[in-house]
């Protein structure tokens, strides 16, 4: 049976056991509810939907379908691509594709699809903090490593960052941007004591696992007297952080460079920051413990990481269950390629806690604890 009948067979058997689900009994008793079995079949075809879904995006991201209808108003399928510069049989089948879904608005009397004003700001514009069209991009990416992780799930092995394709890094950037730039400096920092003021007086600021750079650059941009370092194991993200700086017109005050991941280059600095880095580092209580002592007298090191609760039940039907899925593809087979204990995506507050306690720090808090997607600890020596 070749793909496309045995999609119709599944599609067809699922239809018919919802049907069945839903059948009018013939006698006066309520409808049974839907057994185990057959919520999980349900389940796996809203997940293949979901998972289509975000092809069905990064196609549109990638080929500027959405920024083509951003403001455009209702557009036919051979307006859209004709704006976009694409073909417009496939233009229709991604149009209804995204309008099934409610991506888009679909006006049946023209026949026309809409992007909404509310929608750009989630799937267009990069400066908005509801931009989300970076995620998918990421999905896809890991999705298409999964024949790699085959055989790394059979013998252990990792997988190293430097064989993920590009989309990964990008996506990684694009996902981020509207934390650093809109989260950062407003709602975390000022959420550590004492590290605003330090700052402001022309303090230095380091990033360990600074990626493209961004959260250096957002601190040179609000804190005008301060410095800001990256460091970042991967040398072409160290690239993309240094043009990032000079596009921003703060390179004069930052400075990105290679480390090894374990001893943190220079210092003292007034505040040291890993984002989203630690559950990826190949030696994390060594580079807590290098970090440590890269810290100036009564500074602060600020951890930033994917929430994932001590207990698994905990997270189970949450939001975070978006951790465990990028843990497996991407963030666990990363890690232990670098040698390290493989947390996944995220570390628990247990973990993060023994790991602190081992490298040597006294003090250790946690700070915005209804964040559901975060976790933030604040470590002093």
């Amino acid at each position: 049976m070749n793909r496309k009948s045995f999609l119709k067979a599944l599609c067809a058997g699922a239809a018919s056991i919802a049907a069945a689900c839903r059948r009018p009994a013939p006698t006066p008793k309520a409808s049974p509810s839907p057994t185990r079995a057959e919520q999980l079949v349900e389940r796996i075809i809203e997940h293949n939907i979901a998972t289509l879904m975000v092809g069905a995006t990064y196609i549109g991201d990638r080929l500027g379908l959405f920024r083509a209808m951003a403001g455009a108003g209702p557009l036919a399928a051979e307006q859209l691509a004709s704006k976009a510069g694409v073909n417009p049989r496939y233009t229709l089948e991604w149009l209804r594709t995204m309008a099934s879904s409610s991506y888009i608005d679909y006006h049946p009397a023209s026949g026309a699809f809409e992007l909404p004003a509310e929608h750009a700001a989630v799937l267009v514009d990069e400066e908005s903090p509801l931009f989300c069209a970076g995620i998918p991009e990421g999905t896809v990416a890991d999705i298409l490593m999964v024949p790699r992780l085959l055989s790394a799930v059979r013998g252990g092995k990792g997988i190293p960052y430097s064989d993920y394709p590009a989309e990964t890094f990008d996506s990684i950037e694009r996902t981020s941007k509207p934390e650093y730039r809109h989260l950062l400096t407003q709602q975390w920092l000022p959420a550590v004591p004492g590290v605003v003021d330090r700052l402001r007086a022309g303090g230095s600021a380091a990033d360990l696992g600074s990626g493209a750079g961004l959260a250096s650059i957002a601190i040179a941009r609000a804190f005008p007297s301060a410095r800001a370092f990256g460091f970042e194991p991967y040398a072409p993200s160290v690239a993309r952080a240094s043009q990032n700086a000079r596009d921003a017109g703060v390179a004069a005050r930052v400075q990105f460079s290679t480390f090894d991941g374990v001893h943190v280059p220079r210092g003292p600095f007034d505040l040291i920051t890993i984002n989203y880095a630690l559950h990826h580092a190949g030696d994390p209580m060594g580079l807590l413990s290098s970090a440590r002592q890269a810290l100036a007298p009564r500074a602060a090191l600020l951890i930033v990481e994917f929430r994932k609760s001590a207990r698994l039940e905990d997270d189970i039907g949450t939001i975070r269950r978006l951790a465990y899925g990028y843990g497996l593809l991407e963030c666990l087979p990363t890690a232990l390629a670098e040698g390290g204990p493989g947390y996944g995506t995220g570390i628990t507050e247990p973990d993060v806690r023994q790991l602190a306690d081992e490298a040597g720090f006294r003090d250790f808090t946690r700070i915005l604890p209804d964040d559901p997607m975060r976790a933030f600890f604040v470590l002093r020596a």
